[in-house]
C-alpha cells in the first residue's frame, strides 16, 4: 500500500502545523517535516486532524419511511402507527439499500461508529438479520453496533422479551426497553427489570429509550440507573431521550441527578428529532424539546449526541452530519462557552465511543490511521460551520473526499450610503 504523508495540518489544540504519514493502515510517523517521496501528499493547510465521529442512536430499518407516507402531525403516536404499517413490507435487501445509503452518507461526514436501533417488534426479525451480514461485510469501513429494540414494548402485549432473546440469538449486541409506551407505569417499570434480568442472564448491553414524553412526571430514566447500578450493569448501559426532565422540579432533577452521578451511566440526547417531535401536545410557553444537557454537562454526567432518524415518520429530514446535530444542541441547550464548545465536539466522539465500548483513540504514532480533516481549527468553526470533512480515512486509505466548498460575491458590498441600481 502507497503511503499518504499529510502536510501541514493541524492538531487540536497546537499551535504549530505537523506533517503526517500513514502507512500499513497505521499512523507512521508524526513530525515537523517529513520527506517520503513515494509517498501520496495531501495539502493539510487550513485543516484539522482528529479521530473520526461516532453515532450513538440511530435507525435504519425506518429511513425514508417519510417518503411513503406523511406524519402529519409530527407527534411520536402518529409516528409509531405509520411504522406499524410500514414495517411488514420490510425486506432484507430493502434494509440494505436503506442501511448502505444512510451510512454512506454519514461516512462522508466523518462518522465511522454506529449504534444501530433494530425494531424487533412482532417477531419481525428481518432488519436484525439484513444488518447483521452487514455489520460483517462492513467491517474495513465502519464499526457497527445492533441494539434489538422491542418498539411495541415489553409488558403491554407484545413479547419483547422473546423477540430480543431471538434477535441477540442471530447477533444482536443488546437489546432495549421502552418504558414510557408500556400501558402503565407499573408495566414500565417492570419492563425495565425484564431488560436487565435479559440482558444479564445473556451478557448484552442495555440501551433503553426513556422518558422521551413531555409528562414532567415520567421518571423512568432514574430508575434505570438505579437498576443499572444494582445489577452491576452500569458500564454497559446507556438511556436515550429523557426529554422529561426538562419539565422535572427542582426536587426531582435533584434527585436524578444524585442517581446519574452515583451510577455513571451514559445518556444520549438527540436535538433534532425531539425538539420538532416534543411539546407537540403541550400549550405554549414549550420546552426545547431536549434533556437538561448544561446541567448534566456541569454534573460530569457522560452525555453523548446523536442523529437518531433520517427521513423516517419521525422525523423527515436528515443530514447524516453529527456537526449539524451538534450545531443545534448548541443553540437548544444554550451552550455557547468555549469549554462548552469543546465538551459539544467530545458529544459526537470520545463520548459516545467509550458508551459504546470502543477503544480511545488518539493522533499517535502506532495508532490506527482512522482520521479525518476538518476545515478550520477551533470548535466555534467546525460546529458553527458543519461543513463535512474534507477528507475522511480508514486504516489509513481515503475513504472520502469532499471538496472545499466557496462562493463568489457578483457585486460589491456598499461602505457609504450610496444607491446600488440593480
Amino acid at each position: 500500500m502507497r503511503p499518504i504523508l499529510i502536510k501541514s495540518v493541524k492538531m487540536p489544540g497546537e499551535d504549530d502545523p505537523v506533517d503526517i504519514r500513514l502507512h500499513h493502515g497505521l499512523i507512521a510517523e508524526i513530525a515537523p517535516e517529513i520527506h517520503c517521496s513515494e509517498a501520496e501528499r495531501i495539502d493539510g493547510s487550513g485543516l484539522t486532524v482528529m479521530p473520526p465521529f461516532a453515532e450513538a442512536h440511530i435507525h435504519l430499518d425506518t429511513a425514508f419511511c417519510a417518503d411513503e407516507m406523511e406524519n402529519q402531525s409530527g407527534t411520536l403516536d402518529e409516528g409509531i402507527a405509520i411504522w406499524q404499517k410500514l414495517r411488514p413490507r420490510l425486506t432484507e435487501s430493502l434494509v440494505q439499500e436503506k442501511a448502505e445509503r444512510v451510512l454512506g452518507k454519514m461516512l462522508t461526514e466523518g462518522v465511522q461508529s454506529f449504534r444501530v436501533m433494530v425494531d424487533v417488534s412482532g417477531g419481525q426479525l428481518t432488519a436484525m438479520r439484513a444488518l447483521v451480514q452487514m455489520r460483517e461485510a462492513g467491517r474495513e469501513l465502519f464499526d457497527l453496533q445492533l441494539i434489538a429494540f422491542p418498539q411495541n414494548g415489553i409488558c403491554s402485549g407484545d413479547d419483547g422479551i422473546r423477540h430480543m432473546k431471538e434477535a441477540l440469538e442471530i447477533g444482536a449486541d443488546g437489546i432495549s426497553a421502552v418504558p414510557h409506551l408500556e400501558e402503565t407505569r407499573k408495566k414500565g417499570s417492570d419492563s425495565i427489570k425484564q431488560c436487565f434480568d435479559l440482558a444479564v442472564s445473556e451478557d448484552a448491553t442495555v440501551h433503553i429509550f426513556a422518558d422521551e414524553t413531555d409528562e414532567s412526571d415520567s421518571r423512568f430514566t432514574e430508575q434505570v440507573a438505579k437498576v443499572a447500578q444494582r445489577y452491576g450493569w452500569e458500564n454497559r448501559t446507556a438511556v436515550s431521550h429523557a426529554n422529561a426532565m426538562e419539565y422535572a422540579s427542582e426536587t426531582d432533577m435533584v434527585k436524578l441527578l444524585e442517581a446519574l452521578i452515583s451510577s455513571g451511566i451514559h445518556l444520549v440526547t438527540c436535538p433534532t428529532v425531539n425538539s420538532v417531535m416534543n411539546g407537540r401536545t403541550r400549550t405554549s410557553p414549550k420546552g426545547r424539546g431536549i434533556m437538561r444537557v448544561k446541567e448534566l454537562m456541569k454534573a460530569n454526567i457522560p452525555v453523548a449526541c446523536a442523529h437518531d432518524d433520517y427521513r423516517s415518520p419521525f422525523y423527515p429530514l436528515g443530514t447524516g452530519s453529527l456537526l449539524k446535530s451538534a450545531n443545534l444542541l448548541v443553540h437548544l441547550g444554550q451552550l455557547t462557552a468555549k469549554e462548552e464548545l469543546q465538551k459539544v465536539m467530545a458529544m459526537i466522539g470520545p463520548v459516545p465511543r467509550k458508551l459504546m465500548g470502543l477503544s480511545e483513540t488518539s493522533i499517535a504514532e502506532g495508532e490506527h490511521a482512522n482520521l479525518i480533516l476538518l476545515e478550520g481549527e477551533a470548535p466555534e468553526e467546525w460546529i458553527g460551520h458543519a461543513q463535512a470533512p474534507r477528507y475522511v480515512f480508514r486504516r489509513g486509505r481515503i475513504l472520502s473526499y469532499t471538496p472545499q466548498v466557496t462562493s463568489e460575491l457578483k457585486m460589491t458590498v456598499p461602505k457609504t450610503a450610496d444607491i446600488i441600481e440593480i
